[in-house]
């Protein structure tokens, strides 16, 4: 037992060093329980060192970044962040999204954790939906399969988290969805 801990203490110490190298690890060795994990972390990693380009500025996640300014900047409370969340004159009907904004903004204010913390939702649900389709191959790796396992993990990848209500949702459909047909 030792010996499985410190060998998971060293993929760890491996992420903390150099995080692209332990994903490398993660994913060439996909059926270890701690792969998914990794995966998990590069996400929040990736979603920490995102780049928010100004030249893009209707993009969804430069909306995001603003409407944290805002709550920042207005001191929105508690009472009237959720009297904000289904206003008529309101963009969306959304949930999520708004309310990791509001903690984020009484905790940190900074666009970095608001994406890390988007990325560790988003993450959760990516890691563990690839990690659900690994389970369920029983070994069956043929070309065909992985070369479908391939398509399914670019459909929706991480570096979609520039859109995070909608690939997020998507993600938390397919991981409800396959559990009920399974």
């Amino acid at each position: 037992m030792a010996g499985v801990t410190s060998r998971k203490a060293s993929y760890w110490l491996v992420f903390v060093i150099w995080p692209l190298l332990a994903l490398y690890h993660a994913l060439s060795n996909f059926r270890q329980p701690h792969a998914r994990n990794i995966l998990w972390a590069f996400t929040i990693f990736y979603g920490f060192t995102f780049v928010i380009s100004i030249d893009n500025s209707n993009s969804d996640i430069n909306r995001y970044v603003s409407d944290l300014m805002v709550m920042i900047d207005d001191k929105v409370t508690f009472d009237e962040f959720t009297e904000s969340l289904y206003d008529v004159d309101s963009r969306s009907v959304d949930i999520l999204q708004p309310f990791l904004t509001f903690v984020v903004a009484q905790v940190s204010g900074s666009p970095a954790v608001l994406i890390a913390t988007f990325a560790f939702v988003f993450g959760y649900f990516y890691s563990r939906n690839l990690s659900f389709v690994i389970e369920h191959l029983n070994g069956n790796l043929s070309r065909a399969t992985i070369f479908l396992f391939v398509v399914f993990a670019f459909i929706i990848p991480i570096w979609d988290l520039n859109g995070f209500r909608f690939y997020t949702a998507a993600h938390i459909f397919f991981y409800g969805a396959i559990r009920y047909l399974f």
